[in-house]
């Protein structure tokens, strides 16, 4: 499964440093998510998230070749 947090963020002009501020979270939380180096989603980020980029959780989820055979 991939998170395409990056990819929407920059679509809709925010700065990694932007959305960290509008989510009160450090700017390493959003690299890490961008990265894929976190595998947990706090529910109430995930929820601001999809606020702040006008989406849905499943705009943000893409289901990849590895997730599909698992």
């Amino acid at each position: 499964m991939k998170f395409k947090l990056r990819e929407i963020r920059e679509a809709r002009g925010y700065t990694r440093q932007k959305l960290a501020e509008e989510c009160k979270v450090s700017i390493s939380t959003i690299q890490d998510y961008e990265n894929d180096t976190r595998k947990q989603f706090a529910r109430e980020l995930l929820i601001r998230f999809c606020e702040l980029l006008d989406c849905t959780p499943n705009d943000l989820f893409e289901i990849t070749d590895n997730a599909k055979a698992a």
